[in-house]
């Protein structure tokens, strides 16, 4: 081993460690809370119709916009500025405590004012809609905005990789959202209304917790001029955040133009399916953003570490989507009722959607380390724009099988586009055959689940992937042992 490569071994090692400690705990808790709103939902399909799951997804989508407008973006920006101030801690402190006290005024205000003005709007722009403001739209907006509150505090749990801290506050907002649920729901048959309940209630709890164990950050003096450094990174994110929603939400809206609510109600359901990837993703995800931007502070043999991960990651996310697929299928046959089997052919196609999600949100990193954040709303833009000409075209024949496919084709549109844009702003050299390998396996699990429905050979083609992501690529990322790399990477400018 030459002396570059034993440099480069040395951090790919440690990085490589704390990656898999970081990842282990994000997914044990992600996995574990979304086994059990798996399993839950096989109980809340008995006790909802998908009329009643389209009611409550059109009204999250509505509050889920306003959530963003209320967050400005600010946890990405305090992720970014946390590691330029983390060897001061008494600027850390005031710029932490600045942060949580405007983050609170934001999304005290903009309640406010979506409360005031929210039915006003609502019957203005759509009057036929039979669903109240109040509690339909309140409930989710209330929710979105909390949820946004909360990240902006756990976001600095992540930053300082206290696993256990930030994911005792997922599991407390989805345990105590589950125990209402089942009060609501199931035992006193409050149907979407009691569903939407559940979570507000759940959320604010979460941030209530939050807010008292915050004293010693919010005791520190603020400093203003923080804000406008956080909103000079964040601020071109919100389009983004906003552009992110429409990717989601203007399909079901589409959708229930052309078709009834119960079939919007099904499409609901297979996007949540299809959604387990990003539990993959937000593991990966909560471990490696801390750790790619301590990376980039360092040398060559650091942004070298880093590049390698990179490579591994997109293989490790492409190899469990392909496993995914294949048995999302046999799930829905053997956990929902008859009337939701039609979407055992959707859920695989969503989940390849969220996959080249996945590789979006990887290259969107090296994007905002450069500073360039408004290239990402500019990406994001033209996914949605790809998304809402395609449904326009495919959901008045096809209705939800058009809407899905539409989601998969602007999230490839997105994520393609992203990879070339972070190349040229901050580039990090790595090889792309496994990565492209690992691609072409995912593309004939996918073709799999479309003209094959039997369930022993999808278990079958499941197991395969299953052990495939056993192999030598996979297993380094986790073990931690050292590779040795054919040479050292390019030198790349750092770009402060």
């Amino acid at each position: 081993m030459t002396e570059s490569e034993s440099k480069t071994a040395a951090p790919l090692h440690t990085v490589r460690r704390r990656l898999a400690m970081g990842s282990s705990v994000y997914a044990f808790n992600s996995f574990g809370l979304r086994l059990l709103g798996f399993a839950l939902l096989v109980v809340y399909s008995r006790f909802l119709a998908p009329r009643d799951f389209g009611i409550v997804s059109l009204a999250e989508s509505v509050g889920l916009a306003v959530g963003i407008v209320s967050g400005l973006a600010l946890e990405s920006g305090e992720r970014r500025l946390y590691f330029h101030l983390v060897d001061d801690e008494q600027q850390l402190q005031s710029y932490l405590s600045t942060l949580l006290r405007f983050a609170a005024a934001c999304a005290a205000l903009v309640l406010v004012t979506a409360l005031l003005i929210g039915p006003r709007i609502t019957t203005y722009v759509a009057p036929a809609w039979r669903v109240g403001f109040f509690p339909y739209l309140a409930l989710p907006i209330f929710t979105a905005i909390a949820s946004q509150l909360l990240q902006c505090r756990l976001a600095v749990y992540q930053c300082e990789e206290r696993l256990f801290a930030y994911s005792g506050f997922v599991a407390l907002q989805s345990l105590s959202t589950t125990v209402l649920t089942l009060y609501l729901v199931v035992w006193t048959r409050h149907g979407a209304v009691g569903l939407l309940a559940a979570r507000a209630i759940g959320a604010a709890i979460a941030l209530l917790t939050a807010a008292c164990l915050s004293g010693s950050i919010l005791r520190a003096p603020a400093q203003w001029s923080y804000v406008r450094d956080t909103l000079r990174l964040s601020l071109p994110l919100v389009p983004h955040g906003l552009i992110g929603f429409g990717l989601i939400a203007i399909d079901r809206f589409i959708l229930q133009h052309y078709r009834p609510l119960a079939e919007v109600g099904l499409y609901a359901m297979a996007y949540n399916i299809g959604m387990i990837m990003t539990m993959v993703t937000a593991a990966l995800s909560r471990a490696w953003t801390p750790l790619f931007y301590s990376l980039l502070r360092g040398g060559e043999e650091e942004r070298s570490a880093a590049a390698k991960i990179f490579e591994q990651l997109l293989v490790l996310l492409t190899f469990v989507a392909s496993s995914g697929v294949l048995l999302a299928p046999v799930c829905v046959h053997w956990f929902l009722g008859s009337s939701y089997w039609p979407i055992a052919k959707l859920a695989p196609i969503l989940l390849g959607a969220y996959l080249f999600h996945s590789f979006f949100a990887l290259f969107q990193l090296r994007v905002i380390q450069a500073r360039r954040t408004s290239l990402v709303s500019m990406v994001s833009g033209t996914a949605l724009a790809t998304n809402v000409v395609l449904n326009l075209l495919w959901v008045p024949n096809f209705g939800m099988v058009g809407a899905a496919y539409a989601t998969l084709v602007a999230y490839a549109v997105e994520s393609i586009i992203m990879a070339v844009v972070a190349h040229r702003v901050l580039p990090l050299t790595h090889r792309r055959a496994r990565p492209i390998l690992a691609l072409a396996i995912f593309g004939a699990a996918l073709a799999w689940t479309q003209v094959q429905t039997a369930v022993l050979p999808s278990l079958a083609f499941a197991g395969l992937l299953i052990a495939a992501c056993a192999s030598r690529p996979i297993r380094q990322l986790w073990r931690g042992r050292p590779e040795i790399v054919p040479g050292p990477n390019e030198a790349v400018e750092e770009i402060v």
